[in-house]
């Protein structure tokens, strides 16, 4: 148990502000949005598959399910897996906290499913959220952060074409540096 603690305590997360160029402001939220496309592809997925008592798939499964739809493919891989890691890992807290629940549901909450991913004010996705792990699609120095969004694919004709980014820490942290 104790390794598992030391585990957990070395895994830290920067979180940076994207303050990008014009010129990449709308490939960044084509790339927000297409995630937010397959973190919903894969829930309503996960949500059936619950209700249908059939199991929900989490990790690898989800991501067999999920890999050959247009929804993943329009992404680069390693943003792709990160999303479906990021909704595995919602699905795991549901089913830790609805045990929780079911053993004292005077104490405890109900929880509720792992939400969509949409503005229900404006109908629209929100695009707020892109998660990059592999240090390919970013790089950090002393002053900023540099990443890459997708370019349109009506433009480039290639969903995986990357036009550079600049961004700027929200905040420091220490440990392993990974954008969320």
């Amino acid at each position: 148990m104790a390794t598992q603690d030391k585990l957990n305590a070395d895994q830290r997360t920067n979180t940076i502000r994207l303050d990008p160029p014009k010129r990449h402001v709308e490939d960044l939220k084509i790339l927000g949005d297409r995630v937010s496309r397959l973190w919903n592809a894969a829930n309503y997925l996960c949500r059936q598959n619950f209700f249908a008592k059939a199991g929900v798939p989490i990790g690898f499964k989800l991501e067999a399910a999920m890999k050959d739809t247009p929804d993943y493919r329009q992404l680069p891989s390693d943003i792709a897996q990160e999303t479906l890691k990021k909704l595995s890992e919602a699905w795991k807290s549901y089913f830790k906290l609805r045990s929780k629940w079911s053993a004292d549901p005077a104490k405890n909450q109900k929880p509720g499913f792992p939400a969509y991913r949409k503005d229900r004010k404006n109908n629209t996705r929100p695009f707020d959220f892109i998660p990059i792990k592999h240090a390919r699609s970013y790089s950090l120095d002393a002053k900023d952060a540099h990443s890459r969004g997708v370019r349109a694919v009506a433009e480039s004709g290639s969903p995986k074409r990357y036009a550079p980014c600049r961004a700027t820490p929200a905040r420091a942290s220490h440990g392993s540096s990974k954008l969320t």
